[in-house]
């Protein structure tokens, strides 16, 4: 069996390559015979995983974050190659999506007992995702999470980005064209997910399903500043779907227009601008889950 481990050493903020000894140690420990491959810049690690698929790998296992695992997903969807995680980034929502623990060395037991399941993608214009795109407040924010301080990292540097972000931020029109038709809002976030987290735990689409053959919307309608505080804890917990400016819905395809200048996000990493053309293609990859997932 042949087996590509992708690593990104600079994801989690210097944290991967601190933690990389002993996750390699524990990797070897697997039988496998085992292909080492360090991503050196932005894109690499979707030429490297693309590099495997060819060379008729078997798995590939992504040792970073959420970033990395978005560029390895993009090099290898519709091939029969396994995906595995060692979550080792700033989110890993992902990881807690499909039950991986947080703990990259109790990832690696739990990826070599685990088993590989289909999984839908998200797709947007040209590029995949796995787990969240949308634009807004938070796209803002993982802007900020990203150039912040290698030394702030998990729930704290989405928290001070947020609060940066906070007291500045103005809602902004779009329009979402989707299967049932059109709806014109303003809004400070849309949220398309694939998987329910993003942002470190903020279960922003808590109804998502990873193999259901729909994307799930989540819609934040202008609300004031002071209500958006009040009411965000409950987003680690999907309660905010309750809120009455809050809306979500299911479907197959949904593209947004809007001010191009609007921030717009895939799995956590700056994209680019409006419009966004989003659809699911279902059963687009296989991916190992905890067996007690």
């Amino acid at each position: 069996m042949k087996v590509v481990v992708i690593v990104n050493p600079l994801a989690g903020k210097g944290r991967t390559r601190q933690k990389w000894p002993q996750i390699s140690e524990a990797l070897a420990k697997t039988g496998w015979k085992l292909e080492t491959r360090f991503s050196t810049y932005p894109g690499h690690a979707r030429v490297l995983a693309q590099q495997a698929v060819n060379e008729g790998a078997d798995k590939i296992i992504a040792v970073g974050g959420d970033g990395t695992l978005n560029e390895v997903v993009n090099g290898m969807a519709f091939s029969e190659v396994e995906l595995g995680l060692i979550p080792t980034g700033t989110g890993n929502d992902f990881a807690r999506a499909i039950g991986l623990s947080q703990d990259p060395l109790q990832a690696v037991i739990q990826v070599c007992s685990g088993s590989a399941q289909p999984i839908d993608l998200g797709a947007v214009n040209d590029r995949y995702f796995i787990n969240v795109c949308g634009l807004g407040i938070d796209a803002r924010v993982a802007y900020l999470v990203n150039r912040s301080s290698r030394y702030v990292s998990g729930h704290l540097a989405y928290l001070l980005a947020l609060a940066r972000v906070f007291l500045s931020y103005r809602p902004f029109l779009v329009s979402l064209e989707t299967d049932g038709g059109v709806i014109t809002k303003n809004v400070i976030l849309v949220a398309v997910g694939n998987a329910n987290f993003y942002g470190g735990g903020l279960k922003i689409t808590p109804n998502a399903r990873l193999d259901d053959g729909k994307l799930d919307v989540c819609i934040v309608e202008d609300v004031s500043r002071w209500e958006f505080l009040r009411e965000y804890p409950g987003i680690y917990h999907g309660k905010h779907v309750n809120h009455p400016k809050v809306s979500t819905f299911r479907a197959g395809s949904i593209k947004i227009q809007g001010d191009a200048g609007v921030y717009t996000h895939v799995d956590g990493e700056i994209y680019g601008h409006l419009p966004l053309d989003i659809d699911v293609k279902p059963q687009a990859l296989s991916v190992i889950m905890p067996v007690d997932k």
